[in-house]
């Protein structure tokens, strides 16, 4: 199984820190929208090939069909 990362086509924001005299502030924001943040800046997207013992193709998986260790 070879498994490549895709080029990102989202760019993540980079959301400057409003600067007061020099400093940059604080922005406060929900644990959801932290969450949402890191979710997006830490995304990473594998194409994967399935292949049987003879090396042919096993077509139409979905997410459902692999798990996470």
């Amino acid at each position: 199984m070879h498994a490549q990362q895709a080029p990102s086509t989202a760019t993540p924001t980079t959301e400057a820190a409003p600067l007061v005299a020099g400093k940059p502030q604080l922005v406060p924001r929900t644990h959801e929208e932290r969450e949402r943040r890191y979710q997006s800046l830490h995304r990473l997207i594998l194409n994967v090939t399935v292949t049987d013992e003879a090396r042919v193709p096993i077509t139409g998986l979905g997410k459902e069909n692999f798990q996470a260790d």
